[in-house]
Protein backbone atom coordinates (compact mmCIF):
# COMPACT_ATOMS: atom_id res chain seq x y z
CA UNK A 1 0.00 0.00 0.00
CA UNK A 2 1.43 3.55 -1.06
CA UNK A 3 0.06 4.86 2.73
CA UNK A 4 2.81 4.02 5.24
CA UNK A 5 -0.13 4.07 7.85
CA UNK A 6 -2.13 1.02 6.18
CA UNK A 7 0.92 -1.28 5.58
CA UNK A 8 0.73 -4.46 7.70
CA UNK A 9 3.75 -5.88 8.91
CA UNK A 10 4.63 -9.02 9.98
CA UNK A 11 6.16 -9.04 13.89
CA UNK A 12 6.91 -11.70 16.26
CA UNK A 13 5.04 -11.55 19.45
CA UNK A 14 7.69 -11.29 21.74
CA UNK A 15 8.60 -7.84 19.95
CA UNK A 16 4.61 -6.70 21.47
CA UNK A 17 4.27 -5.04 24.47
CA UNK A 18 0.94 -4.62 26.17
CA UNK A 19 -0.34 -1.18 26.62
CA UNK A 20 -0.22 -0.44 30.29
CA UNK A 21 -3.32 1.56 29.66
CA UNK A 22 -4.95 -1.52 28.14
CA UNK A 23 -7.96 -2.24 30.76
CA UNK A 24 -9.84 -5.15 29.36
CA UNK A 25 -9.92 -8.19 29.96
CA UNK A 26 -7.53 -10.66 28.62
CA UNK A 27 -9.05 -14.21 29.93
CA UNK A 28 -10.15 -17.12 27.85
CA UNK A 29 -6.67 -17.47 26.00
CA UNK A 30 -6.72 -20.91 25.88
CA UNK A 31 -10.24 -20.79 24.28
CA UNK A 32 -9.24 -18.06 21.64
CA UNK A 33 -6.27 -19.86 20.87
CA UNK A 34 -8.24 -23.31 19.51
CA UNK A 35 -10.11 -20.45 17.57
CA UNK A 36 -7.27 -19.45 15.44
CA UNK A 37 -6.62 -22.62 15.34
CA UNK A 38 -8.97 -23.83 13.51
CA UNK A 39 -9.87 -20.74 11.48
CA UNK A 40 -6.02 -21.79 10.34
CA UNK A 41 -4.62 -18.27 11.81
CA UNK A 42 -5.32 -14.53 13.13
CA UNK A 43 -7.08 -13.46 9.86
CA UNK A 44 -7.68 -9.47 12.00
CA UNK A 45 -4.77 -7.67 11.98
CA UNK A 46 -3.09 -6.15 15.51
CA UNK A 47 -2.24 -2.55 16.13
CA UNK A 48 0.42 -0.75 17.51
CA UNK A 49 2.78 2.01 17.58
CA UNK A 50 6.88 2.03 17.68
CA UNK A 51 8.22 3.75 21.10
CA UNK A 52 11.15 3.13 22.73
CA UNK A 53 12.52 0.74 20.76
CA UNK A 54 9.29 -1.79 20.50
CA UNK A 55 6.22 -2.45 19.35
CA UNK A 56 3.50 -0.79 21.94
CA UNK A 57 0.30 -2.48 21.64
CA UNK A 58 -3.14 -0.38 20.90
CA UNK A 59 -5.15 -3.08 19.62
CA UNK A 60 -4.59 -7.18 19.91
CA UNK A 61 -3.68 -8.12 23.25
CA UNK A 62 -5.74 -11.60 23.55
CA UNK A 63 -4.68 -12.21 19.91
CA UNK A 64 -0.55 -11.78 20.58
CA UNK A 65 -1.31 -14.03 24.20
CA UNK A 66 -2.94 -16.50 22.29
CA UNK A 67 -0.14 -16.45 19.55
CA UNK A 68 2.07 -16.79 22.13
CA UNK A 69 -0.09 -19.65 23.57
CA UNK A 70 0.44 -21.70 20.57
CA UNK A 71 3.96 -21.49 20.33
CA UNK A 72 5.28 -21.58 24.07
CA UNK A 73 2.34 -24.05 25.09
CA UNK A 74 1.45 -26.08 21.60
CA UNK A 75 4.98 -25.56 20.08
CA UNK A 76 3.34 -24.28 17.12
CA UNK A 77 6.21 -21.74 15.75
CA UNK A 78 4.35 -21.31 12.80
CA UNK A 79 1.84 -18.92 15.09
CA UNK A 80 5.10 -16.58 16.50
CA UNK A 81 4.65 -13.66 13.63
CA UNK A 82 1.10 -12.01 13.55
CA UNK A 83 0.03 -8.81 11.40
CA UNK A 84 0.63 -5.81 12.84
CA UNK A 85 -0.39 -2.71 11.08
CA UNK A 86 1.76 0.24 12.63
CA UNK A 87 0.53 3.74 13.64
CA UNK A 88 2.25 6.73 14.56
CA UNK A 89 0.14 8.65 16.78
CA UNK A 90 1.21 10.21 20.01
CA UNK A 91 -0.08 9.09 23.55
CA UNK A 92 -3.05 10.52 23.51
CA UNK A 93 -4.38 9.69 19.71
CA UNK A 94 -3.01 5.88 20.71
CA UNK A 95 -5.10 5.56 23.19
CA UNK A 96 -7.77 6.90 21.63
CA UNK A 97 -7.72 4.23 19.23
CA UNK A 98 -7.49 1.70 21.85
CA UNK A 99 -10.62 2.21 22.87
CA UNK A 100 -12.05 2.86 19.75
CA UNK A 101 -11.21 -0.81 18.68
CA UNK A 102 -12.43 -2.80 21.65
CA UNK A 103 -15.49 -0.55 22.20
CA UNK A 104 -16.60 -1.70 19.00
CA UNK A 105 -15.49 -5.26 18.90
CA UNK A 106 -16.29 -7.11 21.71
CA UNK A 107 -18.58 -7.61 24.71
CA UNK A 108 -17.23 -5.13 27.35
CA UNK A 109 -18.35 -5.94 31.41
CA UNK A 110 -19.99 -2.38 33.06
CA UNK A 111 -17.04 -2.15 34.67
CA UNK A 112 -14.56 -1.73 31.04
CA UNK A 113 -17.68 0.47 30.23
CA UNK A 114 -16.93 2.72 32.87
CA UNK A 115 -13.27 2.62 32.33
CA UNK A 116 -13.68 3.74 28.53
CA UNK A 117 -16.37 6.50 29.60
CA UNK A 118 -13.84 8.23 32.27
CA UNK A 119 -10.73 7.92 29.92
CA UNK A 120 -12.53 8.32 27.24
CA UNK A 121 -13.67 11.52 28.68
CA UNK A 122 -10.14 12.92 29.88
CA UNK A 123 -8.72 12.03 26.20
CA UNK A 124 -11.37 14.36 24.54
CA UNK A 125 -10.76 16.91 26.93
CA UNK A 126 -6.70 16.47 25.88
CA UNK A 127 -7.78 16.51 22.24
CA UNK A 128 -9.47 19.57 23.05
CA UNK A 129 -6.66 21.79 23.76
CA UNK A 130 -3.66 19.41 22.28
CA UNK A 131 -2.01 19.69 19.16
CA UNK A 132 -3.04 20.84 15.53
CA UNK A 133 -2.74 17.14 14.92
CA UNK A 134 -5.16 15.86 18.10
CA UNK A 135 -7.53 18.83 17.23
CA UNK A 136 -7.88 17.61 13.18
CA UNK A 137 -8.88 13.97 15.10
CA UNK A 138 -11.42 15.46 16.99
CA UNK A 139 -13.03 17.17 14.38
CA UNK A 140 -12.89 13.80 12.24
CA UNK A 141 -14.13 11.77 14.73
CA UNK A 142 -16.85 13.77 16.28
CA UNK A 143 -17.46 16.14 13.15
CA UNK A 144 -17.29 19.32 16.05
CA UNK A 145 -15.13 22.15 16.31
CA UNK A 146 -13.34 21.51 19.96
CA UNK A 147 -13.27 25.08 21.22
CA UNK A 148 -17.03 25.00 20.78
CA UNK A 149 -17.96 21.74 22.78
CA UNK A 150 -19.25 22.17 26.12
CA UNK A 151 -19.80 20.10 28.79
CA UNK A 152 -23.10 18.97 27.80
CA UNK A 153 -22.25 18.01 24.17
CA UNK A 154 -19.14 16.51 25.44
CA UNK A 155 -21.06 13.96 27.77
CA UNK A 156 -23.24 13.23 24.53
CA UNK A 157 -20.24 12.83 22.46
CA UNK A 158 -18.79 9.84 24.78
CA UNK A 159 -22.54 7.85 24.62
CA UNK A 160 -22.97 8.59 21.06
CA UNK A 161 -18.84 7.47 20.51
CA UNK A 162 -19.53 4.17 23.30
CA UNK A 163 -22.71 3.45 21.96
CA UNK A 164 -24.24 4.19 25.22
CA UNK A 165 -27.04 6.37 26.58
CA UNK A 166 -26.70 9.73 28.57
CA UNK A 167 -28.01 8.35 31.57
CA UNK A 168 -25.87 5.31 31.12
CA UNK A 169 -22.88 7.58 30.68
CA UNK A 170 -23.39 9.80 33.83
CA UNK A 171 -24.15 6.55 36.18
CA UNK A 172 -21.58 5.65 35.52
CA UNK A 173 -19.32 9.00 35.99
CA UNK A 174 -21.20 8.67 39.56
CA UNK A 175 -19.92 5.26 40.04
CA UNK A 176 -16.56 5.84 39.57
CA UNK A 177 -16.86 9.62 41.17
CA UNK A 178 -18.34 7.75 44.31
CA UNK A 179 -18.58 4.32 44.85
CA UNK A 180 -16.49 3.21 48.35
CA UNK A 181 -13.59 0.80 47.35
CA UNK A 182 -15.28 -1.92 48.83
CA UNK A 183 -18.18 -1.34 46.61
CA UNK A 184 -16.23 -0.54 43.78
CA UNK A 185 -14.27 -4.12 43.95
CA UNK A 186 -17.92 -6.12 44.03
CA UNK A 187 -18.80 -3.76 40.79
CA UNK A 188 -15.56 -4.74 39.01
CA UNK A 189 -16.32 -8.64 39.89
CA UNK A 190 -19.43 -8.48 38.56
CA UNK A 191 -21.18 -8.70 41.99
CA UNK A 192 -23.21 -5.67 41.48
CA UNK A 193 -24.70 -4.25 38.65
CA UNK A 194 -24.63 -0.54 37.72
CA UNK A 195 -28.25 -0.25 39.03
CA UNK A 196 -27.30 -1.06 42.48
CA UNK A 197 -23.64 0.21 42.47
CA UNK A 198 -25.01 3.91 41.35
CA UNK A 199 -28.02 3.95 43.69
CA UNK A 200 -25.36 2.68 46.80
CA UNK A 201 -23.05 5.46 45.53
CA UNK A 202 -25.75 8.39 46.79
CA UNK A 203 -25.22 7.09 49.96
CA UNK A 204 -22.85 8.26 52.56
CA UNK A 205 -19.80 6.53 52.93
CA UNK A 206 -20.86 4.70 56.30
CA UNK A 207 -23.52 3.33 54.60
CA UNK A 208 -21.70 2.24 51.88
CA UNK A 209 -19.27 0.25 54.15
CA UNK A 210 -22.28 -1.24 56.20
CA UNK A 211 -23.33 -2.77 52.47
CA UNK A 212 -19.89 -3.83 51.75
CA UNK A 213 -19.85 -6.26 54.39
CA UNK A 214 -23.37 -8.28 53.18
CA UNK A 215 -22.82 -11.66 51.67
CA UNK A 216 -25.41 -10.51 48.93
CA UNK A 217 -26.48 -6.56 47.86
CA UNK A 218 -30.04 -6.36 46.42
CA UNK A 219 -31.17 -3.01 45.38
CA UNK A 220 -34.04 -3.09 48.09
CA UNK A 221 -31.25 -3.05 50.48
CA UNK A 222 -29.45 0.29 48.99
CA UNK A 223 -32.93 2.36 48.97
CA UNK A 224 -33.60 0.74 52.89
Amino acid sequence: MKNKEFEISMIHYSLLIPSERNNYSVDSIKELANMILLSGGIKQNLLARKKDGHYELIAGHRRRLAAQYLVEEMGLEEYAYLPVRIEESGDVLSEIDLILTNCGTRERSDWEKMMEVTRLTELVKAMQSGTAEEQDRFRQLFGRDPGLTGGRELRKIIAETLGLSETKVANLNNINSNLSPGLRERFETGEIGVSVANEAASLPLESQQELAEKKEIKLADVKA
